[in-house]
């Protein structure tokens, strides 16, 4: 978004996505290092899918998305589409973020690297815990280190404080990456909240801007 940024990290070239049927199609988006998005649009508009796409979870209908050789992206997904009942820690939780990255088994080191990352976000105390006993707040932080874990060069964030109290909301803001500090990554994040934008320091973006929708 930010062209005067030189590093591109990731650029969608007329993109069309969907769920077997096309949602929205002729995207164009340019992601830089250092890009900071707020993607607003109402539900079904293909937001979370968009995201989906970028990461490559989802094959595009049409058109492709280009990275930077070796960028490294993190994801946090919506927890309603998280299987809580999975019977993992928080820490085996967060350590599977390492996992996809050339590892197939986390090693000691990468169960070290988790559990500072959950003291980061003051959950240290709840490394043992069984994921589904936490709360919804506790659950995105993990969420949020899981992804972190791998220090990844772009951010995607879907709907993060979806069911959360405004405290705890505001908890999250706290945790998630600045602008401009050292190896801080380029964010996209979702959410029908202006001013969570504005305190994150977000440029806010219609999903409507990048791409026409298909109306079946």
């Amino acid at each position: 978004m930010n062209s005067s940024r030189s590093e591109i990290l990731l650029t969608a070239v007329h993109l069309t996505i969907g769920h077997g049927k096309p949602i929205r199609r002729n995207i164009e988006l340019r992601i830089h290092r250092g890009d900071r998005i707020g993607l607003m649009g109402p539900n079904g508009s293909g937001k979370s899918t968009l995201l989906r796409t970028l990461t490559g979870t989802l094959r595009p209908l049409g058109g492709h998305v280009e990275r930077r050789p070796k960028t490294t992206i993190g994801y946090v997904p919506q927890q309603r589409n998280v299987d809580i009942l999975f019977p993992q820690t928080a820490l085996e939780t967060v350590t599977a973020g390492h996992l996809g990255a050339g590892r197939l088994f986390p090693g000691r080191r990468e169960r070290t690297a988790a559990l500072a990352q959950l003291e980061q976000l003051g959950l240290r105390e709840c490394a043992l815990a069984p994921f589904r006993t936490l709360s919804g707040g506790q659950r995105q932080r993990v969420l949020l280190a899981r992804a972190l874990i791998r220090r990844p060069d772009l951010l995607l964030l879907d709907e993060p404080t979806t069911g959360l109290d405004a405290e705890t909301m505001v908890q999250l803001k706290d945790f998630l990456p600045r602008s401009g500090s050292d190896g801080s990554p380029a964010i996209v994040l979702i959410s029908h909240l202006s001013e969570l934008f504005t305190g994150l320091s977000m440029t806010p973006l219609q999903i409507g801007k990048l791409g026409e929708a298909v109306v079946s």
